[in-house]
């Protein structure tokens, strides 16, 4: 991996949280308040769901910031290894003839 690759892959990720990251985090924040709000309630049930949702859309929230990146990262990796290996080593068996091209002469 060259140090551009990674100039290039950082800049991505900087561009994606720039972006996408106010977007996530207005929407999970107002949701969590509007679960957090029915804390308020006198229902007791009502009053433990609200915490309970409000809870988990913020560590949905955290998951989302903080794990998806490391996913992505990690997929790219893994296709891009994936795509050195068939570059490497030619394909055998049935699936090699995928890559020959024959051209037939209907005129002939």
């Amino acid at each position: 991996q060259s140090k551009r690759e990674r100039l290039q892959r950082e800049g991505r990720l900087d561009i994606t949280f720039f972006r996408a990251g106010k977007s996530v985090v207005a929407c999970n924040v107002t949701t969590a308040a509007a679960f957090f709000a029915s804390t308020l309630s006198g229902v007791v049930p009502l009053k433990s769901f609200g915490l309970f949702a409000g809870l988990c859309v913020l560590s949905s929230m955290v998951l989302c910031l903080g794990m998806f990146p490391s996913i992505l990262i990690l997929q790219e990796r893994t296709k891009r290894e994936s795509t050195y290996v068939q570059r490497v080593r030619p394909r055998q068996g049935p699936a090699a003839l995928e890559d020959i091209d024959i051209q037939l002469d209907d005129d002939a």
